[in-house]
């Protein structure tokens, strides 16, 4: 067993550095050190000879997850099966079977046969709500909404425009339409393409959408990370940056229906692959990473959660943006809460009308907006009809 341990343990450091030279931005270093720590792995699997449990379950974790990372889906897929096939701990085999799904979900992220442009690139979908040709309409066409409003929130950024708290301008929405193409089954997927622009900006024409399109990527990949710090380098603007922690938490999965949401691009005939597998719940509030300025004391704010039903939202006179929650659980009186710059539009009055869960930080004479969703569970139990259960089905859009 010391050898066993003494070949696990080599193979744990190589992938700690490699994802030190992977956060320097080094990807060949990553991945040569990727393929080391693997084949340790694997040796340490072959030192052990007998299946012994749990070390036996774990190595094959350890090593399949490293494959997986390598792009040697396969493997990950083979190392994955041979670990269930015996009687791994429960917690293991949960694990075991979260990467067997990864491995199928970077399987839905290829191409499979479609060929995208630089101004393009394939959104997909995987989790228990999703089957062959079948995905709940909402949890789509939600994302494909929101999706096109941080393309056109990425444009605005791109020509230096303060930011809009009424929204995407129109004069951006006609200089780059974002264009969806039918849907594809398996993980189900669309391609978006983002349109050209008449007029040259900062760049030629030829690469403007592209910029976009990687651009989009790029925050993704970030926001999966949960890299609170390279998010604001990017996005230095706090209403900026804020509307999309608001938009980019309605994307990202749920953890449930939805476990997975992918990107992919084509460059230089390779392609770019950005998953997000880190759940709403684990993407920061937008008002915690940047609070309002105006109201932040030294005195930190107590948090609260409100659930009701949104009633009010007034953005019509400078610095109100005020909502309002009536029906609310445990409350006689509607509640009213302050909604920070760059939520309102996008994020905060798509949801009117409708119950949510409100989490807010109150300060004396303060109280203000960090997140806002829908309370998806009394919607259920009041309307299980509603679109919410309502099915795409391919076969009919085909």
């Amino acid at each position: 067993m010391s050898q066993v341990n003494e070949l696990h343990n080599r193979a744990m450091d190589l992938a700690e550095f490699a994802l030190a030279q992977r956060l320097r931005g080094d990807r060949d270093a990553e991945s040569e050190l990727l393929r080391q720590a693997l084949e340790l792995e694997r040796a340490a699997i072959q030192a052990l000879g007998d299946p012994i449990e749990p070390t036996f379950s774990v190595l094959h974790r350890s090593a399949g997850t490293l494959a997986l990372r390598c792009g040697e889906y396969r493997l990950a897929e083979q190392l994955a099966a041979n670990a269930l096939a015996h009687e791994p701990p429960n917690e293991v085999a949960e694990e075991l079977r979260d990467l067997v799904e990864q491995v199928h979900f970077q399987r839905h992220l290829e191409l499979r046969g479609v060929e995208l442009g630089n101004d393009e690139f394939q959104m997909s979908l995987s989790g228990q709500g999703v089957g062959y040709g079948l995905v709940p309409s909402q949890e789509l066409v939600s994302r494909i909404d929101d999706a096109t409003k941080l393309i056109g929130r990425i444009i605005e950024r791109q020509r230096e425009y303060p930011f809009s708290e009424r929204g995407v301008r129109p004069s951006t929405r006609e200089d780059f339409p974002v264009l969806v193409s039918v849907p594809r089954a398996a993980s189900f997927a669309v391609t978006l393409r983002v349109g050209r622009p008449t007029e040259q900006l900062h760049f030629p024409i030829a690469t403007v959408s592209q910029v976009i399109v990687d651009e989009f990527l790029d925050l993704m990949e970030i926001l999966d990370r949960a890299d609170v710090r390279a998010l604001k380098e990017r996005i230095p603007e706090p209403p900026y940056l804020r509307n999309f922690l608001g938009i980019a938490r309605k994307i990202a999965p749920d953890g449930d229906r939805v476990r997975q949401v992918g990107f992919t691009a084509s460059r230089d005939d390779e392609p770019r692959s950005v998953s997000v597998t880190k759940p709403a719940a684990d993407i920061p509030a937008p008002a915690i990473v940047e609070p309002i300025r105006e109201v932040h004391v030294e005195a930190p704010g107590r948090p609260v959660v409100y659930r009701g039903t949104l009633r009010f939202a007034d953005a019509r006179a400078k610095d109100s943006n005020m909502i309002k929650l009536v029906n609310v659980e445990g409350r006689r009186n509607a509640v009213s809460v302050r909604v920070p710059d760059g939520m309102m539009n996008d994020v905060v009055r798509p949801l009117w009308d409708s119950r949510v869960v409100v989490n807010v930080l109150r300060w004396r004479g303060s109280t203000v907006l960090t997140s806002i969703e829908l309370d998806s569970e009394p919607a259920a139990k009041e309307r299980p009809s509603d679109l919410s259960s309502t099915h795409l089905n391919l076969s009919k859009l085909l």
